[in-house]
C-alpha cells in the first residue's frame, strides 16, 4: 500500500502547480498518494512541519533559511526539491493614502499591515521605500497586526493604508477598487523564486525516489498552468480556493515564459526562459542576501548557513556564498 503524504500550502498563486498536479491526478500518475492541507499562515505551517505532521510544503526560497534550530522538536531536516513559480510582491495603497498622494499632503501615521506570524515582504517593502520617492513614509509607518489572509479586508475597511501582498490578492484589490499598486512587483521582488517545494526526507520513504516523482508531476503542472490556453480550465480547478478569479483574470496575472516580461506584472509562471525548475546557486545567493537585510541576533548568520546547507546541500551553498561575495 502506498504511503499517503500530507503536503501543506498557503492559499496564493505560488502553489498552483501543486494544486493542479493533485487535482488533475498527475501526482498519482507519478506514483504518489498525496493529501493537501491549506494553512492559515506561516506560523501554523511551520508548527506542522516542526511537529512532523506534514511531509512537505510550498514556501518561498528564503523560508528554510529562517527556521529555528533550537526547538523542542530539534532541527528540521528539510530539503529543497523544486522551484515551481516566480513572482514579485506588490505594495498596495488604500483609498485614504491614495487621496493623500494626490493632494501631496500626508497625515502623521501611515498604517502598515503586518501579518502576525510572518512579514518577509514588508522587509522588502521598507528596503524599496528607502530608495524611492516615498522614503519619508518610513518615519510615519505604524504597524497594524493583521491576519495574512484578511489584509484586503483591512484595506477595504480603511483600517490600514498600506499592504505588501502577492497574487491573487493584488488583482482582486485593484479590481474591486479598494487599493492601487504603488510599485511594480518586479521592482519590489525581482524575479525571485516564490514557490519552492520542500520536504522532510525522514517522512517520505526513499527521498531520491520521492523527489523524482514530485519533480516530474510539478514540472508537468507548472508548464500546463503557465499556458494561457488553459486559463479557463485552471479557473475551474482553483474554484474551491474561493478566489473568484475568472479565466480572463488568470490570464492577466499568470505569465507564461516568453522573450520578456511585462513590467506591471507581479506574477510570472512558472519557468524562466533558458532554465528549468532546478534550484540554482544564484537563487540560494538571493535567499542569503534577503536574510542579511533582516536585523538578526548574534549567531543567527550561523543558523542561516546551517539551514542552507541542510536544505540545499554543501556544494550549492558554497557556490551561493561565492556569488554573494562577488556581488557584495
Amino acid at each position: 500500500m502506498l504511503r499517503t503524504h500530507l503536503l501543506a500550502y498557503i492559499s496564493a498563486l505560488a502553489p498552483v502547480p501543486l494544486l493542479v498536479a493533485a487535482r488533475k491526478g498527475w501526482l498519482a500518475d507519478a506514483g504518489l498518494s498525496v493529501r493537501l492541507t491549506s494553512e492559515m499562515g506561516w506560523s501554523s505551517l511551520q508548527r506542522h512541519l516542526l511537529e512532523r505532521k506534514v511531509a512537505g510544503a510550498v514556501v518561498p526560497i528564503t523560508y528554510p533559511l529562517m527556521l529555528p534550530q533550537d526547538t523542542i522538536y530539534g532541527p528540521l531536516p528539510l530539503r529543497a526539491c523544486r522551484i515551481i513559480a516566480f513572482h514579485g510582491f506588490t505594495a498596495l495603497v488604500g483609498r485614504r493614502l491614495t487621496q493623500q498622494m494626490a493632494e501631496g499632503s500626508f497625515s502623521e501615521a501611515i498604517r502598515l499591515a503586518v501579518p502576525g506570524d510572518c512579514a518577509p515582504c514588508n522587509t522588502l517593502l521598507r528596503h524599496w521605500l528607502r530608495q524611492s520617492r516615498w522614503s519619508s513614509w518610513l518615519e510615519r509607518l505604524v504597524e497594524v497586526p493583521v491576519s495574512i489572509l484578511e489584509m484586503n479586508m483591512y484595506l477595504e475597511d480603511e483600517e490600514v493604508d498600506l499592504i505588501c501582498t502577492c497574487e491573487p490578492w493584488s488583482t482582486l484589490a485593484e479590481r474591486r477598487g479598494i487599493g492601487q499598486s504603488l510599485c511594480s512587483g518586479l521592482d519590489l521582488y525581482p524575479l525571485a523564486p516564490s514557490g519552492m517545494f520542500i520536504y522532510n526526507p525522514e517522512l517520505v520513504g526513499d527521498p531520491a525516489e520521492f523527489e523524482g516523482q514530485m519533480a516530474a508531476a510539478l514540472s508537468r503542472a507548472a508548464d500546463w498552468s503557465g499556458d494561457p490556453a488553459n486559463a479557463f480550465e485552471l479557473s475551474g480547478l482553483l474554484m474551491e480556493e474561493g478566489w473568484g478569479l475568472s479565466g480572463d483574470d488568470l490570464k492577466s496575472v499568470i505569465r507564461a515564459p516568453g522573450a520578456g516580461y511585462p513590467q506591471n506584472s507581479s506574477f510570472i509562471a512558472f519557468r524562466l526562459p533558458g532554465r528549468d525548475n532546478n534550484i540554482h546557486a544564484a537563487d540560494v545567493a538571493f535567499a542569503l542576501r534577503f536574510c542579511e537585510r533582516r536585523s538578526h541576533e548574534p549567531g543567527e548568520r550561523e543558523v542561516i548557513l546551517r539551514n542552507a546547507r541542510m536544505a540545499f546541500g554543501d556544494n550549492l551553498t558554497e557556490a551561493a556564498l561565492k556569488i554573494e561575495q562577488k556581488t557584495g
